[in-house]
């Protein structure tokens, strides 16, 4: 088991402003994805140097199915937590497919919504 201690050893102790501006970049990318629904914003938030990048030797096989999420079709896939688990961004189109892609004997596969409304109060 990778624990988070774990993965938060493997990352750099600082990153290079340029390394950093592209990962704020991302960052927005998703954000602007999920607002509008752009299949090209999810794409843009693709690749994440600080976390995914170092944590891919230790993990090799979390970094394989973002890989296998991705060529299967999904909008966006990443690393959830410090792995093994990836979040995986599907249409209602790829679905099956990039769920078909992430199945084997040791992987299981949750359908998740995404919630469109945000949280309420009431005073």
């Amino acid at each position: 088991m990778f624990l988070t201690a774990q993965a938060r050893q493997v990352l750099a102790e600082s990153v290079p402003l340029e390394t950093a501006v592209r990962t704020a970049s991302r960052a927005a990318a998703l954000v602007a994805g999920f607002i509008t629904g752009d299949a090209e914003l999810f794409g843009g938030a693709r690749g994440d140097e600080i976390h995914e990048g170092p944590r891919s030797r230790a993990r090799p096989q979390t970094a394989a199915m973002v890989e296998r999420a991705r060529a299967a079709g999904a909008l966006h896939a990443a690393w959830s937590g410090s792995g093994p688990s990836i979040v995986a961004i599907v249409d209602s189109a790829g679905e099956a497919k990039v769920a078909e892609a992430l199945r084997s004997d040791d992987v299981r596969v949750m359908r998740l919504d995404v919630a469109t409304e945000g949280v309420e109060f009431s005073a």
